[in-house]
């Protein structure tokens, strides 16, 4: 779900309702992934078949899809715990994961239930496109829940490692790998196999791995080249990658280094999206006897029951419909995708920079005066409601009254916005899940627009590989997108043959995406757990 006033239009989302707390340290749900019961009896479970842990980093987008892959491993005939950051924020991701009927435990670790501290009391600013002003207490705060976290997972680890029924293998988060877990990585490798989860592109996979090992100030000039990816330009460049001593250099090298130790890596994505970065990592695996799995896209499987051979895909169209219908839980989605029920088809635009970065109040400016001259309709998400002061004097009132734009705070309803016939095109950061679930569920051209990390190299990819992309430039020391540079960008990716030509290579991503998901892409994975669990010890 993205972080997003819905206004006709606007309106602020509620708060969450509180869930019941347990005072157990150690807490399971064996089905339903809502409420969390009692203490795992780990003596009477998980011997009947091979038993797999999964890692999730303490963050929504990379906990749902570590949740469909429990589901779909256990589906597979697999035992799976899920190791879920004991904080309340999830909780709204546990109840749209449902794990009724399948062996999935959901062990809470023992850390703060706060709500409150695992959100930053300040965030860090996008100036403009490429141009992040991290704020470093934000950064602190989170090196900070990350350390909890590590040591948390080792405790929780090292309990279920002693139990009547240890795992055979275990899945973990990249972002995981640290100094923080440094030790406790040492201490497990050995004694059960360890795969490393990435929810990001494989693109951005050998981009961090290269980067880190270049020099790239010397190499600004004319961009530089990696094997798999696109030629790269100097504004592709992240500001922390040119200070050798900047945290977040600091942690990307580490994490680099410490990813090149382990020979089992897992992807959330698809052949026929990035074969390009997926055979590289895969002819450098095979020279290091490493294993390379892409298992993506991880998302609801109901969005793929679309019958891609024959014509009698209406009923499972219809299914669809139904099951997005079934995602809308409050009474703000409801207005949300009624407003969406009255546009015309593929006429709006979605825009979304996500949960953890606000714009500035500048940019903010620019992009609304540029929406508003581009005279395409839009559904605009907000992580807070402070950001829309920025909106020029009777912003709201105008769209709202020619019912051009829609508004929303909070936590949107994203697979509803993008799986929606009427919504056309996407703005994002290219951060990947919002990447992997525009194609996959709506089949969508993007306005990239990306910030910082990750978003970078995967905006190349989708612009000059794959082409289903209008990226932003942005301009001076600020990378400020003006007025005029969002009105050329918003109707280059909605209205001219242009806009129709990513339309249709995105659509035919999308198809792939639901052959893909219905190839059972984990199981070369299953297989390699099964003859794990089945050598002798």
């Amino acid at each position: 779900m993205a972080a997003a006033v819905g206004m006709a239009h606007t309106m602020v989302a509620g708060s969450e309702p509180t869930a019941a707390t347990n005072t157990s340290s150690s807490s399971s749900n064996g089905g339903g992934g809502g409420g969390i019961p009692g203490r795992v009896d780990w003596a009477n479970c998980r011997r009947k078949s091979a038993h797999v842990v999964l890692c999730p980093l303490v963050r929504v987008g990379h906990l749902n899809p570590m949740m469909i892959l429990g589901q779909k491993l256990a589906q597979m005939g697999l035992s799976v715990t899920v190791l879920i950051p004991g904080n309340r924020p999830l909780r709204r991701v546990l109840n749209n994961n449902p794990t009724d009927g399948l062996d999935v435990l959901l062990e809470v670790l023992d850390m703060a239930e706060d709500e409150d501290s695992w959100q930053p009391s300040s965030r860090s600013i996008a100036t403009g496109a490429r141009r992040l002003q991290v704020d470093m207490c934000a950064v602190a705060s989170t090196m900070s829940m990350f350390q909890m976290h590590g040591e948390a997972l080792r405790r929780k680890f090292d309990e279920i490692r002693r139990s009547p029924s240890p795992p055979v293998y275990a899945v973990m988060d990249y972002m995981l790998f640290s100094s923080a877990s440094d030790g406790f990585l040492a201490e497990n490798a050995s004694l059960v196999p360890i795969c490393v989860f990435c929810p990001i592109s494989a693109a951005s996979i050998i981009f961090h791995m290269s980067a880190s090992q270049q020099t790239l100030p010397s190499k600004l000039a004319d961009g530089f080249v990696i094997p798999g990816l696109p030629p790269f330009r100097p504004h592709d460049i992240s500001d922390y990658y040119r200070e050798t001593s900047h945290v977040l250099n600091l942690l990307f090298s580490e994490h680099s280094n410490l990813l090149a130790e382990f020979h089992r890596l897992m992807i959330n994505t698809f052949y026929d999206l990035e074969n390009g970065p997926l055979d590289v990592l895969r002819l450098d695996a095979k020279a290091t006897k490493s294993k390379v799995y892409a298992v993506g896209p991880l998302l609801p499987p109901e969005f793929f029951k679309l019958d891609l051979a024959k014509p009698t895909g209406d009923r499972a169209v219809e299914e669809i419909k139904e099951h997005r219908d079934r995602l809308v839980k409050s009474a703000d989605e409801q207005r949300c995708k009624e407003w969406l029920d009255g546009q015309p088809e593929t006429s709006v635009l979605y825009i979304c920079f996500g949960s953890w970065i606000s714009l500035s109040r500048a940019q903010i400016l620019e992009l609304a005066v540029g929406l508003e001259a581009s005279e395409q309709g839009f559904l605009w998400v907000f992580s807070r409601v402070q950001e829309m002061e920025a909106l020029p004097e009777g912003f709201v009132e105008r769209m709202a009254s020619s019912n051009k734009g829609f508004f929303y705070v909070g936590w949107a309803p994203q697979f509803v916005i993008l799986s929606h016939s009427s919504t056309g095109a996407f703005v994002t950061t290219c951060a990947w899940n919002s990447v992997l679930e525009c194609i996959s569920l709506g089949g969508l051209p993007m306005l990239a627009w990306p910030i910082t990390m990750d978003h970078l190299p995967t905006c190349r990819y989708l612009v000059d590989v794959l082409h289903v992309a209008v990226e932003v430039i942005g301009d001076g020391d600020e990378r400020l997108v003006g007025r005029a540079e969002v009105e050329a960008a918003v109707r280059a990716v909605t209205v001219g043959e242009e806009a129709a030509a990513m339309r249709r290579r995105a659509a035919a991503l999308r198809r792939a995406a639901c052959e893909a998901a219905t190839q059972e892409p984990l199981r070369p994975f299953v297989t390699e757990v099964l003859r794990h669990a089945h050598q002798p010890q």
